[in-house]
Formats: C-alpha cells, structure tokens, sequence
C-alpha cells in the first residue's frame, strides 16, 4: 500500500509541475480549533535585476519593461492551513500622440486544499508560484505606456479563518 501511495504523490506531483502550478507545504501539526487568520507573504524575485521583495499581506513594486519576476505566495496557519488561491489580472497601455489603446488580461487563478493526512494532522503552511512576464508589445506606431498587474491571494483554514491580499505591480518604460 506505501509504494501506491508513493507513485500515487508521484503521479501528482508531475501532474503539477506539468501544468505549471507549484504548490509546497510544511510538516503537519495535529489539528486543534484556530481562532486566528492564515498568513499571507508574497515573495517576489526579480530575475532580471535579481532583487527580492517580501510582502505580509499586501505590497507594492516597481519594474521596466525588460523585467521578469517569480512570485511566491504562502499561506501559512500553525493550528493548519487549508486552502490557497492566486490569480490575478493585468492591464497594459499603448499611445499614439493624443490616442491612447489599452488591453487587459487575466492570469489564471490557481488553487490547492490540503486535506488531514491519514492521522488527522495538518500541514502548516503551503505555496503556490507565477511566473510574470509583464506584456509591453503595442501595435505599430504605437508606444508603450506602462503595464499594471494586480495579483489576489487567498488563504483559508479549517475554522473559517481567511486571510486576503493583493500584489500591484507597476512596470514602466
């Protein structure tokens, strides 16, 4: 039964990274009754210029055009966490002299619940990542303005607690 539940994880575990969701949790706690709300940290990394940021809750960063970032989300609740989300959306403007054209889009949102394993315990803490390229291609004749992107996160545990945050991220020329 172990070497099912092995390459059962297995077969999860490259489901996930096939679809790009990367999800990490922490060693599990028995469960009791939380009163408190989860956590929210962001963890950004900016690959291009290889600065880190850490957010509690909610934050604010600048960019350039050229920059690519790693975004870490965690939840984490020491009585247990439940269930994570990220999504998020991004807007981007072009101009042309006094002509302005804009394009919104939507990073797909992501989740995971966590369940009791098999004694009742609890795992602590959990991630999930996005990989941001921010969009900065206009039409011909057109310039780049800039390109907002505001991500959304979630965390939950098993009382009802919930924890919400947000991520803006201003990227210009």
């Amino acid at each position: 039964m172990t070497s099912h539940r092995a390459s059962t994880a297995r077969l999860l575990v490259l489901a996930l990274l096939d679809t790009g969701l990367v999800v990490a949790c922490q060693p599990t706690v028995e469960a009791k009754h939380d009163s408190s709300v989860p956590t929210l940290v962001w963890h950004v990394e900016n690959l291009t210029t290889q600065d880190a940021f850490d957010f509690e809750d909610s934050g604010k960063l600048t960019g350039t055009r050229t920059d690519e970032f790693q975004v870490t989300l965690t939840a984490a609740d020491p009585q247990g966490i439940q269930s994570i989300y990220l999504g998020g959306e991004s807007s981007r403007v072009c101009a042309m002299g006094s002509i302005a054209q804009s394009s919104d889009a939507l990073y797909a949102g992501q989740s995971c619940t966590l369940m009791p394993d098999a004694d009742g315990n609890l795992s602590t803490e959990t991630s999930l990542e996005l990989s941001i390229t921010p969009e900065s291609a206009c039409d011909p004749d057109f310039e780049w303005q800039g390109t907002t992107i505001l991500l959304f996160g979630t965390g939950a545990n098993y009382d009802d607690g919930m924890s919400d945050g947000t991520l803006a991220m201003d990227i210009r020329p």
